[in-house]
């Protein structure tokens, strides 16, 4: 698996462009993206982001996917765990788009509880520099690397997961 790298990244005015778009000109930025169900693990970033919540009061989280999917089950998901004002769904991004919500983020995140067999997100974010918290489960283990361009971890130990996001 390998990405096509890009000539040249998003420039900081577009990337403030981008920020100013979805309302998160001055947050903190994790994210979780592609194909949204719950076995991507968005309910344990739901869950890790209600912990970090006390300690990033200007933490917001980007759902870059489906809009419709995100609204008709994983809101209401947000909402009872307490995070839904926290969550900004973008919905699908692509282009320059895409690249500049990378570039925008601060890590990305991607918990699957299933076993994820390469994870093309964590190479696309870690072009931009974004470093990833990525499940222990799978093939993220050949792309990140602990301590060095992000962190695997197991997704069901919210704390952990809570941690390592905290720590970049």
């Amino acid at each position: 698996n390998a990405i096509v790298p890009r000539d040249s990244l998003p420039t900081p005015e577009r990337i403030a462009a981008f920020r100013t778009r979805f309302g998160v000109e001055d947050n903190l930025l994790v994210a979780i993206g592609g194909r949204l169900n719950e076995q991507k693990g968005i309910r344990q970033l739901f869950q890790a982001l209600g912990v970090l919540r006390k300690e990033f009061g200007g933490l917001r989280m980007l759902v870059m996917g489906d809009e419709a999917l995100y609204q008709d089950g994983f809101e209401d998901m947000a909402r009872g765990i307490g995070v839904a004002d926290l969550v900004v769904c973008t919905g699908w991004l692509e282009g320059e788009d895409l690249a500049a919500a990378y570039a925008s983020l601060d890590v990305m995140v991607t918990p699957s509880i299933c076993f994820e067999t390469f994870g093309m997100l964590n190479l696309e974010a870690m072009e931009f520099g974004t470093p990833v918290v990525a499940t222990s489960f799978g093939g993220c283990k050949e792309v990140v690397r602990d301590g060095e361009n992000g962190w695997t971890v197991n997704p069901f130990r919210i704390e952990d997961l809570a941690e390592r996001i905290a720590v970049l």
